[in-house]
């Protein structure tokens, strides 16, 4: 009996193999933590992925890029960055420099680049269409060319 109380104590005394029992632990408690942690978050984020596919989805994206397929003002894109040119073409077309009759000229004088190609005549289409977009907004009856 003494020789099986001596080995019991000697095994309950020792100290070898305890880092791994450590080790084991604490990697039990990171994998239950971070469990926990997807448990609280997950139901937010997939609100907000929900969110995000239906805004997304909601988007139309335009297939025509510059002039206008219709004849019209059909949402122009375009050529040249807000870089590229002195001021924006709002500003460009202000009433206090533009009157509706030299409107009208402009969009007569560039009407030849409305439908130019990209890197072409950059310029000149998105004058033309710009001058464009101001006589439609001042209510113009533009002439079809």
């Amino acid at each position: 009996m003494r020789c099986l109380l001596e080995t019991t104590s000697t095994f309950i005394a020792a100290e070898d193999g305890a880092v791994t029992v450590d080790w084991v632990v604490m990697s039990a408690a990171i994998v239950g933590l971070g469990l926990a942690a997807m448990a609280v978050v997950s139901g937010g984020v997939e609100d907000l992925s929900g969110e995000v596919y239906t805004e997304l989805a909601s988007i139309e994206v335009g297939i025509e890029f510059g002039g206008a397929s219709d004849g019209g003002f059909a949402g122009w894109t375009p050529y040249l960055g807000e870089d590229d040119i002195a001021e924006p073409w709002p500003v460009y077309f202000g009433e206090d420099r533009f009157t509706n009759e030299d409107l009208l000229g402009q969009i007569e004088q560039y009407s030849q680049y409305a439908d130019a190609e990209a890197g072409v005549a950059d310029y000149g289409h998105d004058h033309y269409w710009a001058a464009y977009e101001e006589a439609q907004r001042r209510g113009l009856d533009i002439p079809t060319t």
